[in-house]
């Protein structure tokens, strides 16, 4: 993911954006992103937008001023809640009881639930 956003910026001119799909679930890569824009010190703004796109413009590039946009920013609740809540199936799947006994026993023989 870091390398296609890689790819894509250097695409652009001065401005524009770059858009991700199913932001619910790549959301770790689009942090990651996000942090090389940071570390370049290039200017950007970054959102997401319901359901499942997440918008990084790049440069002046006022996409977030469009009436549409911007009336999904102001409601951008949609976003974050359909976003939680449609990673609900993998925690139910991850918390059936084989893999909680199984992460019970990692703990108990590493003595920590914290990942190193």
């Amino acid at each position: 993911m870091l390398a296609d956003f890689k790819f894509c910026l250097g695409t652009l001119d001065e401005s524009g954006a770059i858009i991700f799909h199913d932001a619910q679930i790549t959301y770790n890569g689009i942090a990651q992103c996000l942090d090389l824009l940071k570390t370049r010190d290039i200017a950007f703004k970054a959102y997401a937008l319901p359901n499942i796109v997440f918008v990084v413009e790049i440069g002046d590039l006022p996409l977030h001023k469009h009436p549409a946009i911007y009336e999904r920013l102001v409601n951008n609740h949609e976003s974050y809640l359909f976003s939680l809540q449609n990673n609900d199936h993998y925690r139910r799947f991850a918390n059936r009881r084989p893999f909680r006994i199984a992460r019970n026993l990692l703990v108990k023989l590493q003595g920590s639930n914290i990942s190193r």
